[in-house]
């Protein structure tokens, strides 16, 4: 199988090269490619695959490279044939969080989120969080603080100004049922994987190898009350891992559902990936075992 490397350099503020000890299965006759600009990797993938669907594409990179890798495997239709693998330098890294670090290297089927043609890997989220992403990034490029912590400073300066979003989401759940939630939300997110915002674990249930998407609302509290919870929320202490039931703490203000399908409205903004984009509308649904993912074998020995 044809081996090749994506660097993105600009992943976490230009950490995105090879970190040393990575264990990718790469061979002396791998190519390489230096991504120049958004949407570079995607592209570069798409053609790539259409030349050779048979490739295994190593991306040096965060959640947002890998979300452009998934496009491009996906826009060749080479979800069956191409693999992809991450050496994870972006500033959360939150995707590789989803799977058990085992010590050897492990291919996944994973699915990913369907957004009418877009692809999302990990997380899509509406609200307070795509504006802490907006303000984080902004952090990041002024080269004020990196990783994990600039997401806890985002949330910080986003809660000192006006938030709450009113939307209105329709989710049909794994039996066909529709339900619809309207109000004032502090967030909704949509998730294939369990982690964002550099490990804030937001959907302990979540699993890419699922075939349904989890589905988080929070309804706008005060700020005293947001304080109170953050940490629990970021542990994912809010709802049971297993069974996706917010305790009781969360039980006013928590709706936690496994959907086939989701539809916002209300919004100006999401966040796919990490990456901020205008959108007013959003129909989300789980396309399952969509890619082969190869995890590196000792990806979680790095994000330490």
């Amino acid at each position: 199988m044809r081996n090749i490397h994506i660097y993105n350099p600009k992943a976490g503020l230009g950490k995105g090269k090879k970190k040393e000890g990575m264990q990718t299965g790469d061979s002396p006759s791998a190519l390489s490619h230096v991504t120049t600009g958004i949407r570079d990797a995607g592209d570069f993938i798409r053609e790539a695959c259409k030349e050779n669907p048979d490739t295994l594409f190593t991306v040096y990179g965060g959640d947002g490279t890998i979300c452009e890798a998934v496009n491009g495997i996906m826009e060749a239709g080479a979800g069956e044939t191409a693999r992809l693998t991450v050496v994870p330098t972006g500033s959360g890294n939150d995707f590789v969080r989803n799977f058990p670090s085992s010590g050897e290297q492990k291919e996944y089927r994973i699915d990913l989120i369907d957004l009418d043609g877009m692809y999302a890997a990990n997380v899509v989220n509406v609200g307070f969080d795509c504006s802490v992403v907006a303000k984080t990034d902004a952090m990041r490029a002024n080269g004020l603080v990196t990783g994990g912590f600039s997401y806890i400073l985002g949330v910080m300066a986003v809660l000192v100004e006006q938030y709450g979003i009113r939307l209105e989401v329709e989710l049909t759940d794994e039996s066909g049922d529709v339900s619809v939630c309207d109000g004032e939300f502090m967030l909704c997110a949509i998730a294939n994987g369990a982690y964002y915002g550099g490990g804030f674990k937001a959907a302990p249930a979540a699993s890419p190898e699922s075939g349904v998407l989890d589905v988080i609302l929070i309804r706008k509290i005060s700020r005293a009350r947001f304080l109170k919870l953050v940490g629990d929320y970021k542990a994912g202490r809010h709802v049971d891992a297993e069974s996706g039931v917010p305790f009781d703490r969360f039980q006013d203000i928590v709706v936690y559902k496994k959907c086939l399908k989701a539809v916002v409205r209300g919004m100006e903004e999401v966040c796919v990936d990490g990456e901020v984009m205008k959108k007013k509308e959003l129909v989300a649904t789980p396309c399952p075992k969509a890619i082969r993912f190869l995890y590196p074998a000792n990806a979680s020995d790095i994000l330490r």
